[in-house]
């Protein structure tokens, strides 16, 4: 996927706070529908992820995440 091949600093930008709970949503859904393991808990969390408090939480996760391994690894393997 397009994200994936970005730079870590890219992921950064994309996934911080202000905007970042709607990339991972996006980025999750997108994932979900790539995916050969149809994996039902991906989808959920992305289509979650569009409430602001909740996708704001996991936003934090997938900014730590992503400064960690360069990859989003919360509810998305």
């Amino acid at each position: 996927m397009w994200f994936d091949k970005k730079s870590k600093k890219v992921k950064a930008i994309l996934v911080f706070q202000i905007w970042g709970f709607i990339v991972s949503s996006i980025y999750r859904i997108v994932f979900y529908k790539n995916s050969t393991n149809k994996d039902k808990t991906t989808l959920i969390c992305g289509i979650c992820s569009f409430i602001p408090f909740i996708g704001f939480l996991i936003s934090i996760c997938d900014f730590i995440s992503i400064l960690v391994s360069n990859k989003i690894i919360v509810m998305c393997e």
